[in-house]
């Protein structure tokens, strides 16, 4: 097998990073929205117009959009791991962008 150090520092530092995030980290490719709401009950602080807030994580899956709700005790790790894809998606162009480089260089020869 072929070692690694016919790749640039940057594709290495790259693979790096993203085998780092993959194996410690947990990875949401998605966002976290706030939203705020009523319940429908008369005597309730939201009928006065303080509504209720709920995290929701919203993810695409074959083109449509859904929608999860976190419980509170959950949103810390949903949000960190939703923090993390957006940390590896720019790793993960850097990586693409030295492949095509790569490519390119090798149908000049």
């Amino acid at each position: 097998m072929r070692g690694r150090s016919h790749l640039s520092e940057r594709e290495r530092s790259a693979r790096s990073r993203l085998t780092q995030l993959l194996h410690e980290e947990d990875l949401i490719a998605g966002s976290t929205v706030l939203m705020k709401h009523t319940c429908g009950k008369k005597n309730c602080k939201c009928a006065r117009g303080e509504k209720h807030e709920s995290l929701y994580l919203a993810t695409s899956r074959n083109g449509k959009r859904t929608m999860v709700s976190i419980r509170p005790d959950l949103a810390r790790r949903v949000t960190a791991a939703v923090q993390t894809y957006q940390r590896f998606k720019p790793l993960l162009q850097a990586l693409s962008e030295e492949c095509v480089a790569r490519l390119v260089k090798k149908a000049k020869e």
